[in-house]
Order: C-alpha cells, then sequence, then structure tokens
C-alpha cells in the first residue's frame, strides 16, 4: 500500500525544479587595433601648419600609421622630457628639412640617437646638413604643378617603404646601428653621450652653413586678402595660383578658398567665373 501511495497521483505532482537557462556570456566587443605612430618634426607656424595637417598627416594615415608633432600635447610636463618620450614611441619618424629649423635638428639628433629610421624631406638640398645628404632626401617645389598631391604620395610611398625595412632609413654613424624594435639599452649615461655628440654635430652644420634667403613667405591671412582682392578684379583662377604658389599657399587651398572668395563677394550664381 505504501508503494501503491507513492507512485499514485500525488507522486506525479512532485516536479523536479528546472534548471534556469543558461545566460550566454556577453562577446567582449573587438578591440580596434593601435596603429604605430610616426613622430613628425618640422616647423611650427604659417604654412608649415597647413603642410602639417594637409599633407604630412594625410600621407600618415595612408601608410597605416598616427601622426604625432611635439605641439600635440598638452600636459603639465616639460616639453624636452614629452618630445623625448615620443621619439622612443614612434616607429618611424618624419622630418622636415627646410630652412634647416634648431628644434627641428635638435629632434632629428634625438632620432639618430635611438637609431630611429626616418624620412626626410625639405624645399631645397642646401638644407639637408652634409652629412646627411647620403640619405635619401624627397625635394619638393612649393612652386610645381600638384607639388602636394605628388608630395603627399611620395610621403606615404616612403613611410611604407620603411617600415618594411627600417635599416635602409637609418644614418649609418659609426656607433651600433639598433633596429626601430630594439629595446633600448639600458646604459643612459652612454646614450646621453651619444646624443650630445649627434646634437653638436647638427648644430655645427647648422653654424656652418647659416639660414638661407628665400623669397618672402605670406602668412595664411595675408593670402586670404590677396585673393579678395584678385576675385574682385575677376582675375583668372590660373593666374591666382600663378601669383599665390610662390608664396607659399598649397594649390589646393588656393582653389578652395578662391570658390569661396567667389560665392562670398558675387553670390554663388553671379560670379560669372568658373571654377577652371
Amino acid at each position: 500500500m505504501a508503494a501503491a501511495a507513492r507512485s499514485g497521483p500525488q507522486a506525479r505532482k512532485k516536479k523536479v525544479p528546472s534548471k534556469a537557462p543558461a545566460r550566454s556570456a556577453k562577446k567582449a566587443p573587438p578591440k580596434t587595433p593601435v596603429k604605430a605612430v610616426c613622430f613628425v618634426m618640422s616647423p611650427f607656424g604659417g604654412w608649415y601648419d597647413r603642410y602639417h595637417d594637409e599633407i604630412y598627416c594625410e600621407a600618415i594615415k595612408a601608410a597605416g600609421l598616427t601622426p604625432r608633432r611635439a605641439d600635440d600635447l598638452y600636459r603639465p610636463t616639460a616639453i624636452v622630457q614629452d618630445i623625448w618620450d615620443l621619439v622612443k614611441e614612434a616607429k618611424v619618424m618624419l622630418a622636415d628639412l627646410t630652412d634647416k629649423n634648431p628644434n627641428v635638428m635638435y629632434e632629428l639628433g634625438l632620432a639618430h640617437a635611438l637609431a630611429k629610421p626616418v624620412v626626410l624631406v625639405a624645399q631645397a638640398i642646401g638644407d639637408v646638413p652634409f652629412d646627411l645628404r647620403a640619405m635619401r632626401v624627397i625635394v619638393y617645389d612649393v612652386a610645381a604643378p600638384d607639388w602636394a598631391s605628388v608630395l603627399r604620395d611620395q610621403i606615404a610611398k616612403a613611410l611604407e617603404e620603411t617600415l618594411k625595412n627600417p635599416g635602409a632609413a637609418l644614418q649609418p654613424f659609426r656607433h651600433e646601428v639598433r633596429s626601430a624594435n630594439t629595446s633600448v639599452r639600458d646604459d643612459k649615461n652612454a646614450d646621453l653621450r651619444q646624443l650630445q655628440r649627434e646634437v653638436n654635430l647638427l648644430r655645427s652644420e647648422v653654424s656652418r652653413g647659416g639660414r638661407l634667403r628665400r623669397p618672402h613667405k605670406i602668412e595664411p591671412d595675408e593670402a586670404e586678402a590677396m585673393i579678395d582682392v584678385y576675385v574682385q578684379r575677376k582675375m583668372p583662377l590660373d593666374m591666382i595660383i600663378d601669383r599665390l604658389l610662390p608664396l607659399g599657399p598649397p594649390e589646393g587651398w588656393i582653389r578652395s578658398n578662391v570658390s569661396a572668395a567667389r560665392k562670398r563677394i558675387f553670390g554663388s550664381a553671379a560670379s560669372g567665373e568658373p571654377d577652371e
């Protein structure tokens, strides 16, 4: 009887508690790969800032790198320490040697002290210290047609080649050459002595060569004022470009600002001047 009772309806009412459905583990979003840094060494201000934004940064991004410049940092630390940290972090570097800017030469000395590969550009070979002329230098002429796009493509290609073979972009100094992926030696005193030798070498080049006299370069606000005058005179676009290119503005910037000035002065449909 007891066994029958246990097998009766009451026994069927007992339910085994069901297991709660297992929660599916949330998949973490895929991590965005961190791009290697390209440290840009160039003068600040005026057209150099436009070259940096419109040419150098675009070329660096096209090569799959992240552009950085010393003035990108806003930390309450010594600028020299920030530059040193950027040089150590960078996988490759880009240096514009135009006008033999002392700050650029100093940063370039740091790069050579750490055996970092550097792509060199300049507006004239005379801007390049004698000891560096054995290396590949991209020389650009702001008066040449489409110089900005040509320079952008040349820099991107040079960076890509340098990433594949960083040793080819290293200055063949007599000290030990280390690849960009080799860790810095623990002997800090030796690094500092080598750094001092490199900086002294570059300083001597600057003092021997002096600064080259160049045609007067205008600032962006001056160029915009000149464009307004030329547009009011209904000067053709090609003539405006011919007049402004030797003074520093990039051709693409001139075209864009001429178009904007025509719309502002004459109206979008009343200028009567096509954008050639």
